[in-house]
């Protein structure tokens, strides 16, 4: 079988963020923090939500920030923004871990259904006859009544 698996990201937001100054261009307040969700997913069904990352791009300058490059004075200016306005991950991150759990209980609920109708229904199937038997004794006993001698020879010889 073949499966597909691994992790991707996702945007989840952008926030500007205020009191903070480009190391780069030096403009005041310019910065857009875009978060992104990273999350492991099976067959490109969302599993589990496993973290957030942050990238600040100047919007005068362009110039990108990871979270390992802020300042201080941006890493205070997100903890702020995160208080107020936090982003939040789409529902969908972690829908396949519900989808999945659902699938497995609905399969585990019906082989118990089974398992249960089969252990109330074990003694009316062994009393229960065929019908193909009785059908089968019947042509038999019929095929054997009719036999003659001058035409049913090897059928004749061969019963003793």
């Amino acid at each position: 079988m073949l499966f597909f698996f691994g992790s991707r990201s996702s945007k989840i937001g952008d926030r500007k963020i205020r009191k903070t100054t480009c190391t780069h261009c030096q403009t005041k307040d310019s910065f857009v923090v875009s978060t992104f969700s990273k999350y492991f997913h099976f067959f490109w069904i969302p599993i589990i939500p496993l973290f957030k990352t942050h990238v600040a791009e100047c919007s005068h300058c362009k110039k990108s920030y990871s979270k390992f490059e802020f300042t201080p004075e941006m890493n205070a200016a997100l903890q702020k923004e995160n208080e107020l306005n936090p982003a939040k991950r789409p529902i969908w991150h972690g829908c396949g871990c519900i989808i999945l759990v659902c699938f497995f209980s609905l399969m585990l609920s019906i082989s118990f259904y089974g398992v249960y109708k089969r252990a109330n229904n074990s003694e009316a199937s062994i009393t229960q006859k065929d019908p193909r038997k009785d059908m089968l004794a019947k042509d038999i006993d019929k095929l054997s009544s009719i036999l003659q001698k001058d035409k049913d020879s090897i059928s004749i010889t061969g019963q003793a």
